[in-house]
């Protein structure tokens, strides 16, 4: 089938260089640095005679498609591949190769143009006037949509590792301190308990206000004065008052507990 071409012009591709992760990988910006390498490059690629003019000895390897470049990389069959920024980025992101990463990017001119049927020669005329009235910036804005993809993938870096490790050990460390914590208060608590119950047991005890009204009594106390808590609590301390005792010791007593005393 025979073609015309209407329009042409030069515009920048710009690919990308794509290698196995490594901890230290210096960013490429020229071809010559692979010279020991070998290079995986798509067949009919309308890049590969601007390469290969430009970088005539190095150790190419044709493949059938960018994934196939791409997936050899992952797996050591070659050492690196050369393929456009959007269909890198994106064939690594849709097969997972999560052990690949960008290494380095080259910018060649090449000449972008359309073609037509034989048959419809006279509407290249037509043609070529439409194209030649947009202008050189608008022609770039076209470029870059198509040659300037970006795709996000899903490939986590070590330090993210780490990071979330470190996360999930604080977390841990915390859980386990709050878990000590916790059994040290209950420990306390118990022996806490069990020592209250013994001085309300074996001590004898009584609180008032200062009014005089009784507001706590111990076992102990109830058991000495023969009264039950029920009887005693909200009662008038005068209530135990024995007649035997002498007046001076309820005075102190009062005096004591109006200052604050115990």
């Amino acid at each position: 089938m025979h073609f015309c071409t209407a329009f042409w012009y030069i515009f920048g591709l710009r690919l990308t260089l794509i290698k196995q992760r490594a901890d230290y990988q210096p960013f490429i910006s020229d071809l010559s640095e692979l010279k020991n390498e070998t290079i995986a490059l798509g067949r009919r690629h309308s890049f590969l005679k601007s390469v290969f003019e430009n970088y005539p000895n190095l150790n190419y390897r044709e493949v059938n498609s960018v994934e196939d470049g791409l997936k050899g990389v992952a797996s050591g069959e070659y050492e690196a591949a050369l393929v456009t920024l959007n269909t890198g980025t994106y064939n690594i992101a849709k097969h997972g190769l999560h052990n690949l990463q960008v290494v380095g990017k080259l910018v060649f001119e090449m000449d972008l143009g359309f073609q037509v049927k034989k048959e419809y020669a006279p509407f290249v005329g037509i043609l070529n006037k439409a194209l030649s009235s947009i202008t050189q910036e608008e022609r770039q804005r076209i470029s870059n949509k198509w040659t300037n993809i970006e795709v996000k993938n899903r490939i986590v870096s070590k330090y993210m590792w780490i990071f979330i490790a470190l996360i999930a050990f604080l977390l841990i460390l915390f859980f386990y301190i709050n878990y000590e914590l916790k059994k040290k208060v209950a420990k306390s608590t118990s022996e806490l308990s069990k020592l209250l119950n013994s001085f309300d047991e074996y001590i004898i005890a009584s609180k008032t206000d200062l009014d005089g009204n009784i507001i706590y009594v111990s076992k102990a106390f109830c058991k000495i004065s023969g009264y039950s808590s029920e009887e005693l609590i909200g009662k008038n301390h005068r209530i135990i008052k024995h007649p035997d005792n002498n007046p001076d010791i309820y005075t102190d007593l009062w005096g004591t507990i109006k200052n604050g005393k115990i």
